[in-house]
């Protein structure tokens, strides 16, 4: 997946990331990825890479889905993301941020 900073003028440190994995609403794996700062006009791509450590409960239709995709060989996967980001606007970089994405 891709990030992209469009902004002109303010930087973004990502200090945590943290990716987590949903298949049919169920939680199957979770990742911390390195943080790092992204200039301003610039794009960064992350690679979290999921395991799939715990198992998931599925229902009848679930399970029906599941199988299909298998048989396609592409997954319908959720990924959302925590995470911790600071802006730099000049010389100032101590603007805190909390924010969550839904992938």
């Amino acid at each position: 997946m891709t990030v992209r900073n469009p902004n002109k003028r303010i930087g973004i440190y990502f200090d945590r990331i943290e990716a987590k994995a949903y298949y049919e609403d169920a939680l199957f794996d979770s990742v911390e990825l390195e943080r790092y700062y992204q200039g301003h006009k610039s794009t960064h791509t992350l690679n979290p890479e999921f395991t799939g450590e715990n198992s998931v409960s599925l229902g009848a239709s679930e399970l029906s889905n599941f199988n299909s995709e298998k048989a396609s060989g592409t997954y319908s996967i959720d990924v959302k993301l925590r995470l911790r980001i600071r802006f730099q606007v000049g010389n100032i970089e101590d603007w805190y941020v909390q924010a969550q994405g839904y992938l």
